[in-house]
């Protein structure tokens, strides 16, 4: 099936003067999209840099907004806290309450789409 940008309105030619082409045109675009796409570790490879970079954006919002004494979220204050009490950087505090969500069973509501323990 072709795209509509490849056809005359009109008539039932495609745009490369064929009749019944079809199928070679929509062959034909399958082909130029696979070999347009890059290999599956260079993808993967953008789109590790594309979060790395955006983990540091947000890490140096975090930090500017820290070190501005105007004020932090409520996790943020939580984490502040809990490094004034146990002596610990504010970093290291944020790292340890994340680990602890991540690992905490949690009381998660159990559908079809979720595995079963």
């Amino acid at each position: 099936m072709a795209s509509a940008w490849l056809r005359d309105e009109g008539s039932g030619e495609s745009a490369t003067g064929g009749t019944g082409g079809d199928k070679h045109d929509a062959a034909t675009e399958a082909l130029e999209k696979a070999q347009a796409m890059p290999p599956g570790w260079l993808r993967m490879t953008g789109r590790m840099v594309v979060l790395i970079g955006g983990l540091a954006c947000f890490s140096l919002g975090l930090v500017l907004t820290y070190q501005s004494h105007v004020g932090l979220g409520p996790w943020d204050v939580f984490h502040q806290g809990l490094a004034r009490h146990l002596g610990l950087s504010f970093g290291t505090a944020s790292i340890l309450v994340g680990f602890c969500i991540l690992c905490s069973p949690g009381r998660s509501a159990r559908g079809r789409a979720s595995p079963r323990s």
